[in-house]
């Protein structure tokens, strides 16, 4: 099954740290008959799509546009969503009735502190519990991303035996993009890669220990360990540093965010043999949840400029259109 989405708005009721959409609030608006067209178009070479924003649910138009994804015969039906502008039931209900078939949340931390610290909205935490589950069911499909920044690295552990009381299906682990106010923020936001993905990759080990299905995305494939397999590649600029030459991964490698490697160097990257590598492989049932993940996230980054504030002096990178 081949999925699209489709963003209605950049507009958005949370104030996440990491966001990197940050300035560009009126860049995605567009009339209702656009975005009936764009999901027509979108139709002629997918099967499913989810909408996204900013916040999806803040658009006037998601109702008419979740019904016509079903008269257009899409046979699944996403909605991404912080959860924080959906009413229970009447939204739900609504959204279900129309032809929701799954919904990714927007969760960053195991408890409420942590949570809400990152959305910058108070009670974001209790509302997006509340919310899973009455989706839940109603027989809606959950999936949950959380985004993995200085503040909640270590503290990713009681992650999967949450997500899983919730009943998510799958759960995908994203470094920031580094822009907008991600990158305003990059020294308090942005972790070190090498101290952060031991502890993804701790967390990724006990998901699959309870049965739930986890992916990642932007950070390079050698320091995936042996959760390569499990890597998203974004759209976006990708950048390699010096350390990068010559390893056999490179060709299919998501890299480093530009900025990353501008501000830290990337001296964790270094290369790594295909052949020698072990994996923890994908079923394909977990396969198929990959695909309620593929081409959600950020704006793909415009500029690789890090703001002369935060810049240090760096190695010369090589950057590749993504």
């Amino acid at each position: 099954m081949s999925r699209s989405t489709l963003r209605l708005t950049l507009e958005c009721n949370n104030r996440c740290v990491f966001c990197g959409q940050e300035g560009l609030a009126d860049a995605a608006a567009r009339s209702l008959e656009e975005l009936e067209g764009a999901l027509a178009s979108l139709r002629e070479r997918s099967d499913a799509v989810t909408f996204t924003g900013g916040e999806p649910t803040l658009s006037p138009a998601l109702p008419r546009l979740l019904a016509r994804a079903r008269e257009l015969g899409f046979r699944e039906i996403g909605l991404q969503t912080n959860c924080q502008d959906i009413h229970v039931p009447k939204d739900i209900d609504a959204y279900v009735a129309a032809g929701l078939t799954d919904v990714q949340l927007s969760l960053h931390g195991p408890r409420a502190l942590i949570h809400d610290y990152h959305t910058d909205v108070e009670g974001s935490f209790a509302t997006i519990v509340r919310v899973a589950g009455a989706l839940g069911e109603r027989g809606v499909r959950l999936v949950a991303a959380t985004v993995v920044t200085r503040s909640n690295f270590r503290e990713l552990a009681p992650m999967p035996a949450l997500l899983r009381r919730l009943g998510v299906r799958a759960w995908l682990l994203r470094v920031p993009r580094i822009a907008g106010r991600a990158a305003r923020r990059l020294d308090s936001t942005t972790p070190r890669l090498g101290m952060a993905m031991p502890r993804v990759l701790h967390a990724v080990e006990l998901a699959r220990r309870v049965g739930l299905p986890a992916f990642l995305e932007g950070a390079p494939l050698c320091l995936t360990g042996p959760y390569a397999s499990r890597v998203i590649v974004g759209d976006g600029a990708r950048a390699f540093a010096p350390s990068c030459d010559g390893c056999e991964a490179r060709a299919r490698c998501p890299g480093f965010d530009p900025r990353y490697l501008a501000r830290f160097h990337g001296d964790e990257a270094a290369p790594w043999s295909v052949r020698d590598r072990v994996y923890i492989h994908v079923s394909p049932r977990e396969e198929s949840l990959r695909g309620l993940f593929t081409g959600i996230g950020e704006l793909a980054i415009e500029s690789t400029e890090v703001p002369s504030s935060e810049a240090k002096r760096s190695p010369s990178l090589t950057v590749l259109s993504g």
